[in-house]
Protein backbone atom coordinates (compact mmCIF):
# COMPACT_ATOMS: atom_id res chain seq x y z
CA UNK A 1 0.00 0.00 0.00
CA UNK A 2 1.34 3.42 -0.89
CA UNK A 3 1.62 6.35 1.44
CA UNK A 4 -0.31 9.49 0.65
CA UNK A 5 1.48 11.50 -2.03
CA UNK A 6 3.46 8.53 -3.41
CA UNK A 7 2.86 7.37 -6.92
CA UNK A 8 2.57 3.67 -7.58
CA UNK A 9 4.16 2.40 -10.74
CA UNK A 10 1.71 0.61 -13.00
CA UNK A 11 2.08 -3.14 -13.35
CA UNK A 12 3.53 -4.68 -16.51
CA UNK A 13 0.08 -5.85 -17.51
CA UNK A 14 -1.32 -2.34 -17.02
CA UNK A 15 1.47 -0.85 -19.15
CA UNK A 16 0.82 -3.30 -21.99
CA UNK A 17 -2.94 -2.81 -21.80
CA UNK A 18 -2.51 0.97 -21.88
CA UNK A 19 -0.09 0.66 -24.81
CA UNK A 20 -2.60 -1.41 -26.77
CA UNK A 21 -5.37 1.09 -26.00
CA UNK A 22 -3.19 4.00 -27.16
CA UNK A 23 -2.28 2.13 -30.35
CA UNK A 24 -5.93 1.35 -31.12
CA UNK A 25 -6.78 5.02 -30.60
CA UNK A 26 -4.08 6.05 -33.08
CA UNK A 27 -1.65 7.35 -30.47
CA UNK A 28 1.39 5.39 -31.61
CA UNK A 29 3.99 7.58 -29.92
CA UNK A 30 2.34 7.11 -26.53
CA UNK A 31 1.97 3.38 -27.15
CA UNK A 32 5.65 3.10 -28.09
CA UNK A 33 6.67 4.98 -24.93
CA UNK A 34 4.66 2.59 -22.77
CA UNK A 35 6.21 -0.41 -24.55
CA UNK A 36 9.67 0.99 -23.88
CA UNK A 37 8.77 1.44 -20.20
CA UNK A 38 7.64 -2.18 -20.04
CA UNK A 39 10.87 -3.29 -21.73
CA UNK A 40 12.98 -1.29 -19.27
CA UNK A 41 11.44 -3.39 -16.51
CA UNK A 42 11.59 -6.67 -18.44
CA UNK A 43 13.60 -6.74 -21.69
CA UNK A 44 11.98 -10.07 -22.57
CA UNK A 45 8.36 -8.86 -22.38
CA UNK A 46 7.01 -10.50 -25.55
CA UNK A 47 3.85 -8.41 -25.92
CA UNK A 48 5.79 -5.16 -25.55
CA UNK A 49 8.36 -6.31 -28.10
CA UNK A 50 5.65 -7.35 -30.54
CA UNK A 51 3.63 -4.13 -30.24
CA UNK A 52 6.73 -1.95 -30.44
CA UNK A 53 7.78 -3.93 -33.51
CA UNK A 54 4.42 -3.28 -35.16
CA UNK A 55 4.57 0.42 -34.31
CA UNK A 56 8.14 0.67 -35.58
CA UNK A 57 7.23 -1.23 -38.78
CA UNK A 58 4.64 1.44 -39.47
CA UNK A 59 7.42 4.00 -39.64
CA UNK A 60 10.54 4.16 -41.75
CA UNK A 61 12.95 2.21 -39.54
CA UNK A 62 12.45 -1.30 -40.91
CA UNK A 63 15.78 -2.50 -39.51
CA UNK A 64 14.72 -1.59 -35.97
CA UNK A 65 11.37 -3.33 -36.48
CA UNK A 66 13.13 -6.45 -37.79
CA UNK A 67 15.39 -6.44 -34.74
CA UNK A 68 12.36 -6.30 -32.43
CA UNK A 69 10.67 -9.24 -34.17
CA UNK A 70 13.97 -11.14 -34.13
CA UNK A 71 14.06 -10.61 -30.34
CA UNK A 72 10.54 -12.04 -30.16
CA UNK A 73 11.71 -15.10 -32.09
CA UNK A 74 14.73 -15.48 -29.82
CA UNK A 75 12.24 -15.80 -26.95
CA UNK A 76 9.65 -17.95 -28.76
CA UNK A 77 11.27 -19.36 -31.93
CA UNK A 78 8.05 -20.44 -33.62
CA UNK A 79 5.78 -17.55 -32.59
CA UNK A 80 3.49 -17.29 -35.63
CA UNK A 81 2.80 -13.58 -35.19
CA UNK A 82 6.49 -12.70 -34.99
CA UNK A 83 7.23 -14.95 -37.97
CA UNK A 84 4.45 -13.36 -40.02
CA UNK A 85 5.42 -9.80 -39.09
CA UNK A 86 9.10 -10.42 -39.81
CA UNK A 87 8.09 -12.00 -43.11
CA UNK A 88 6.06 -8.93 -44.04
CA UNK A 89 9.06 -6.71 -43.34
CA UNK A 90 11.30 -8.90 -45.48
CA UNK A 91 8.65 -8.81 -48.19
CA UNK A 92 8.56 -4.99 -48.00
CA UNK A 93 12.29 -4.79 -48.63
CA UNK A 94 12.09 -7.26 -51.52
CA UNK A 95 13.52 -10.37 -49.84
CA UNK A 96 10.74 -12.69 -50.97
CA UNK A 97 12.78 -15.87 -50.50
CA UNK A 98 13.23 -15.14 -46.80
CA UNK A 99 9.63 -13.92 -46.51
CA UNK A 100 8.29 -17.18 -47.96
CA UNK A 101 10.25 -19.26 -45.45
CA UNK A 102 8.90 -17.12 -42.59
CA UNK A 103 5.30 -17.24 -43.87
CA UNK A 104 5.48 -21.02 -44.23
CA UNK A 105 6.67 -21.34 -40.63
CA UNK A 106 3.95 -18.93 -39.45
CA UNK A 107 1.29 -20.97 -41.26
CA UNK A 108 2.23 -24.02 -39.20
CA UNK A 109 1.39 -22.13 -36.00
CA UNK A 110 -1.70 -20.35 -37.34
CA UNK A 111 -3.10 -22.42 -40.22
CA UNK A 112 -6.40 -20.54 -40.04
CA UNK A 113 -5.02 -17.03 -40.53
CA UNK A 114 -5.83 -15.86 -44.06
CA UNK A 115 -3.31 -12.95 -44.22
CA UNK A 116 -0.40 -15.36 -43.84
CA UNK A 117 -1.48 -17.28 -46.95
CA UNK A 118 -2.25 -14.10 -48.86
CA UNK A 119 1.21 -12.70 -48.08
CA UNK A 120 2.77 -16.05 -49.01
CA UNK A 121 0.94 -15.89 -52.34
CA UNK A 122 2.20 -12.37 -53.03
CA UNK A 123 5.83 -13.36 -52.46
CA UNK A 124 5.47 -16.54 -54.52
CA UNK A 125 3.90 -14.50 -57.33
CA UNK A 126 6.72 -11.97 -57.26
CA UNK A 127 9.21 -14.81 -57.66
CA UNK A 128 7.29 -16.13 -60.67
CA UNK A 129 5.93 -19.18 -58.87
CA UNK A 130 2.41 -18.50 -60.11
CA UNK A 131 0.77 -21.89 -59.49
CA UNK A 132 2.03 -22.04 -55.91
CA UNK A 133 0.96 -18.41 -55.48
CA UNK A 134 -2.52 -19.25 -56.73
CA UNK A 135 -2.83 -22.13 -54.25
CA UNK A 136 -1.71 -19.92 -51.36
CA UNK A 137 -4.16 -17.13 -52.17
CA UNK A 138 -6.97 -19.62 -52.73
CA UNK A 139 -6.21 -21.01 -49.29
CA UNK A 140 -6.52 -17.49 -47.86
CA UNK A 141 -9.90 -17.14 -49.55
CA UNK A 142 -11.03 -20.55 -48.30
CA UNK A 143 -10.28 -19.33 -44.77
CA UNK A 144 -11.89 -15.91 -45.26
CA UNK A 145 -14.06 -15.51 -48.35
CA UNK A 146 -14.53 -11.82 -47.55
CA UNK A 147 -10.81 -10.99 -47.58
CA UNK A 148 -10.87 -8.35 -50.33
CA UNK A 149 -7.11 -7.93 -50.71
CA UNK A 150 -6.83 -11.67 -51.33
CA UNK A 151 -9.53 -11.39 -54.02
CA UNK A 152 -7.47 -8.70 -55.76
CA UNK A 153 -4.31 -10.79 -55.51
CA UNK A 154 -6.23 -13.82 -56.76
CA UNK A 155 -7.31 -11.89 -59.85
CA UNK A 156 -3.79 -10.58 -60.44
CA UNK A 157 -2.32 -14.09 -60.28
CA UNK A 158 -5.03 -15.52 -62.55
CA UNK A 159 -4.30 -12.76 -65.07
CA UNK A 160 -0.58 -13.63 -64.92
CA UNK A 161 -1.54 -17.26 -65.58
CA UNK A 162 -3.33 -16.05 -68.75
CA UNK A 163 -6.77 -16.77 -67.33
CA UNK A 164 -8.48 -13.42 -67.97
CA UNK A 165 -12.07 -14.67 -67.58
CA UNK A 166 -11.31 -16.26 -64.22
CA UNK A 167 -9.40 -13.13 -63.25
CA UNK A 168 -12.39 -10.92 -64.05
CA UNK A 169 -14.56 -13.02 -61.72
CA UNK A 170 -11.99 -12.82 -58.92
CA UNK A 171 -12.14 -9.04 -58.58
Amino acid sequence: MSKQGETVAPSQAALILAAVEHQRAGRSAEAADLCRQALERDPDQLQALMLLGLITAGGADLAAAEALFARCLALVPEDPDALHNLGRLRQRRGDDVSAIALFERAAVGKPGLAPIFNDLGVSLHRLGRRKAALLAVERALAIDAGFMIAHCNHGMILRALDRPRDAACAY
